[in-house]
């Protein structure tokens, strides 16, 4: 009645077969030739290409957005965009080529931006994704202390806009899109914690293995 290791001689578990090892480093081989492509592309050509989409989106949305009721009136206070509304399109995309060597400057010109832009009655169109984007990268890329600068930035905008009564900006209004930016930031910041945590933990098992 005692246990024979024989009896379990051709019981091979999956995650220990050859089989299963092969599988496993050929996925993490794969994954891991994708980060370095990407890890690759310089980032100021990455950044330049995202501030041209935005801006081309940006321009085509402000124009294409419908704001005439059903007999061609405009309505909720907003006035037809001009060709001017192009420079302030420009002013809220522009700022993405930079934000990653200079965040907050670029939060900062993009929200005078589209202050401008909304303040004068032009539909928004697309331009408030610039906007989350920018935010997500001050909370992903700055220190604490200047993400919170750049949250207050926001706030603030987005408070003035809602005194001036900005279409669409109610008491309501305005507290959904804090939170929705706010969320943004708080997805930024933990990211960043996150990828400084694993930073340390690198160059802590570099310096071991320099002992």
């Amino acid at each position: 009645r005692g246990v024979r290791l024989e009896m379990y001689g051709r019981v091979v578990r999956w995650a220990d077969s050859p089989v299963g090892r092969i599988r496993y480093v050929h996925v993490v081989t794969w994954i891991e030739r994708q980060l370095e492509r990407l890890r690759s592309f310089n980032p100021l050509v990455v950044d330049g290409v995202l501030a041209l989409i935005f801006t081309v989106v940006g321009i085509a949305s402000v124009f294409g957005q419908d704001i005439r009721d059903d007999n061609g009136i405009i309505t909720d206070g907003f006035r037809e965009p001009s060709v001017l509304a192009i420079a302030t399109v420009l002013v809220v995309c522009a700022p993405v080529a930079i934000r990653r060597r200079l965040p907050l400057l670029a939060l900062v010109i993009s929200s005078i931006g589209i202050m401008i832009h909304i303040l004068i009655g032009w539909p928004e169109g697309a331009l408030p994704l610039a906007m989350l984007f920018l935010t997500y990268t001050v909370g992903a890329w700055c220190s604490l202390r200047t993400a919170l600068v750049g949250l207050a930035v926001i706030v603030v905008a987005i408070v003035l806009l809602g005194f001036a009564n900005s279409p669409g900006l109610d008491t309501v209004g305005v507290l959904g899109i804090l939170a929705q930016f706010i969320a943004v930031w708080a997805v930024g910041v933990a990211l960043r914690s996150r990828r400084m945590a694993t930073d340390s933990k690198v160059r802590e098992a570099e310096a071991r293995t320099m002992l």
